[in-house]
């Protein structure tokens, strides 16, 4: 989903979702200044991230990766690397639903579903470019 933030990538589920958290690394966490997903508090639905988030609005998210209960999992990065992981076709393209622009929507879900384990970029002029590699991605387009 290329620069996909962790919220904008949990906002295409319902709040109740339920998630595990398997790896979540922040700066800025109070006193400590780094916080791991070892001393989060119980987090078990998108919405109880949601109200963290909020508690802890001075939070720079580094590293975050969540199983989605029956979907699969969402992994982003600081960097801008975002991408979901699906169990299943119609899943992944109820999410396209959401995220996409009208423009893209049908092109790359084709080009989604053909391509397994790529990377997309889809501009807003409905051109799609696909990547190996998030890197190849970020030295073509950063």
């Amino acid at each position: 989903m290329s620069e996909l933030s962790t919220q904008q990538g949990l906002s295409y589920f319902p709040p109740e979702t339920k998630i595990e958290i398997t790896d979540f690394g922040a700066e800025r966490f109070k006193q400590y200044g780094w916080i791991s997903n070892k001393n989060l508090p119980k987090i078990t639905t998108i919405q109880d991230l949601f109200n963290y988030f909020k508690f802890e609005p001075d939070l720079i998210l580094i590293d975050f990766d969540a199983t989605i209960e029956n979907i699969g999992s969402l992994s982003t990065h600081d960097d801008g690397e975002s991408h979901f992981i699906f169990k299943s076709k119609l899943d992944c393209i109820s999410i396209l639903e959401k995220a996409l622009s009208t423009i893209a929507k049908n092109s790359l879900k084709t080009e989604t579903l053909d391509n397994p384990g790529l990377y997309f970029f889809c501009g807003t002029d409905g051109i799609i470019n696909k990547y190996k590699t998030f890197d190849e991605y970020r030295s073509i387009n950063c």
